[in-house]
């Protein structure tokens, strides 16, 4: 068969027509997901992780506190490095994280260097207690003789340790994966 023979013609006609209506699918599909994604997004309240989908949530980063090359804890302690060895970086303000919501036998067998997401309190100006979500990196495990552990968690752009220690039932997901700058 000739390039320029009526059957070959057609035959090219038919794939471009095909490969048309395949773009436009999957373009059309992109646009539904992060139509979603947005969507859910912007519904989260600060105090909650919003919908999960198949065991996974997502989260509007608010701040840089997870923005640096390497977790400020290093310079304090050195001896961290190995545990920090094979974890995730962190993450810049705006990006969107997907989280694994966590089940209460895996949110006891975390461990130091795990980037998670917990319910928190901060004091309000009129002295009331607020709760939000936050997500930062477990620093230290403090285990208590048959006791549930106790972890301390610090932003990777953090000077310090969060105020409190997280038991499991603080701790709502762990860190999954990020798409920048959404």
């Amino acid at each position: 068969m000739r390039f320029n023979s009526p059957k070959k013609k057609e035959w090219l006609f038919k794939m471009k027509k095909v490969g048309s209506v395949l773009f436009n699918i999957f373009i059309w599909t992109m646009v539904v997901v992060v139509t979603i994604f947005i969507f859910f997004t912007l519904q989260t309240k600060k105090d909650d992780l919003g919908p999960t989908v198949f065991g996974k949530s997502f989260r509007n980063v608010v701040s840089d506190s997870m923005n640096a090359p390497e977790p400020a804890i290093l310079k304090e302690k050195p001896e961290l490095a190995e545990a920090f060895k094979n974890k995730p970086g962190g993450f810049k303000k705006n990006d969107l994280i997907i989280l694994k919501i966590l089940s209460d036998e895996e949110k006891s067998k975390l461990e130091i260097g795990d980037i998670v997401t917990f319910k928190d309190t901060v004091d309000t100006t009129d002295f009331k207690k607020e709760y939000i979500v936050n997500t930062h990196r477990i620093i230290d495990i403090i285990k208590r003789e048959n006791e549930k552990p106790f972890y301390v968690t610090q932003g990777d752009n953090e000077t310090s340790p969060d105020r409190s220690e997280k038991i499991p039932e603080e701790i709502l997901a762990k860190y999954d994966v990020t798409f920048p700058c959404v």
